[in-house]
């Protein structure tokens, strides 16, 4: 899953400032309480200029769609265990501090690979990095310590480890997270530039443990009792506020953690939930019902709901902007869906398994990309827009 932070603040009134035509911006005296007719229809005139030229450019923008071409393949065979992981983090692409665009996945052999996407090269490879199959990657800038830290989680062993990506070595390693069940998922949450670590808690025994937090020791700070069985965590900023987003095989919830409460409910009971985003104050996820689900974040109202013919489950989910989402489908496709038209608008073809997961970077080189990687032993793919 990939929820993006959110750190727009409200929009508020701006003031007009007036300006003559020669940028000065006018000054009102207190013998002054009106401004020069001329002068205001000066600036009525370019306003009129602005609004012309701004539809045009909103006209332009609406006529192009977007559109993907396949680049390159990545690597040959990578590694994403069908259905034991959250499917929306198999693999994770960001910008590294010492500027590196990087992507960091699993082998068949429980190695991390991490490969350099600008420069084509593979950079290292940790072998035998944990006990059994990696399934679920997350990143996260330390800014108090300027270093990049990455969580791998192991649902076979119920492993949590972070590393830091600068030195490539284990800093943490937490055992047997989660008791009763299997550990799918698992996020970093910061709160006042410390960082902490939150772990899901699917439950397959009767005995229900909770979401646990932990500290960089490794250390149980907090616990947060949900009765349900948790497939997919991670964290929601918004100003001052943190949300932990949650998804169930039934329905998807968001916990206010600032002030330890639930907050929202979202979803309905048509399918386990293998992607969530929160961005735009929506939050849209996808389930194996072959449903994409949106809803306002803050009142949990649904706004709508998408269903493709002939499509039985929707997994990874990537909003490339406001109107156009991409997911990984299970025939094997990628599907790009205009959220506005509700409409499908196109179909990338090249995955021979279920694509789990599909994220969004931007390499100087190339421009705005789509990453995607399908299950089992199948290849991780490169798309470019069309221009």
């Amino acid at each position: 899953m990939n929820v993006k932070y959110n750190s727009e603040k409200p929009k508020k009134s701006k003031k007009i400032k007036l300006f003559n035509l020669s940028n000065k911006q006018l000054t009102r005296h207190k013998s002054l309480n009106k401004i020069n007719n001329s002068e205001k229809e000066n600036i009525n005139s370019i306003n009129i200029q602005n609004n012309i030229h701004n539809k045009k450019i909103k006209l332009k923008q609406i006529n192009l769609d977007l559109d993907f071409v396949f680049y390159k393949d990545l690597t040959n065979k990578s590694f994403a265990d069908d259905f034991s992981s959250s499917s929306d983090n198999t693999f994770t692409v960001f910008k590294s501090i010492n500027e590196i665009f990087y992507l960091v996945f699993a082998s068949i052999e429980k190695s991390i690979i991490s490969y350099d996407i600008k420069n084509s090269q593979k950079i290292c490879e940790i072998k035998n990095a944990h006990n059994n199959y990696i399934i679920d990657f997350r990143h996260f800038y330390d800014k108090k310590n300027k270093r990049d830290l990455l969580i791998s989680v192991s649902s076979f062993d119920n492993n949590i480890k972070i590393w830091n990506i600068n030195r490539w070595n284990c800093i943490l390693e937490i055992k047997n997270a989660n008791k009763t069940g299997a550990l799918y998922s698992a996020s970093f949450l910061c709160e006042n530039n410390e960082i902490y670590i939150i772990s899901s808690n699917s439950n397959l025994l009767k005995r229900k443990d909770p979401i646990k937090i932990f500290n960089l020791k490794g250390e149980i700070i907090k616990d947060i009792k949900i009765i349900n069985s948790i497939n997919f965590i991670d964290c929601y900023y918004e100003l001052n506020n943190i949300y932990i987003i949650i998804g169930t095989h039934s329905n998807v919830l968001s916990y206010d953690y600032t002030n330890n409460k639930m907050y929202n409910k979202y979803g309905q009971i048509k399918g386990s939930y293998y992607g969530i985003v929160v961005q735009y104050n929506k939050l849209i996820a996808s389930n194996f019902g072959g449903i994409i689900e949106i809803y306002n974040f803050h009142t949990g109202e649904i706004l709508s709901e998408i269903k493709l013919n002939n499509i039985s489950g929707f997994l990874g989910i990537c909003l490339w902007d406001e109107n156009n989402l991409l997911v990984g489908c299970s025939d094997n496709t990628i599907k790009l869906i205009n959220l506005k038209e509700r409409k499908l608008k196109k179909c990338l073809y090249g995955h021979n398994y279920f694509v789990a997961t599909v994220k969004k970077i931007y390499i100087p080189t190339i421009g705005d990309c789509l990453i995607s990687q399908g299950m089992t032993s199948d290849s991780i793919k490169l798309w470019t827009v069309k221009k």
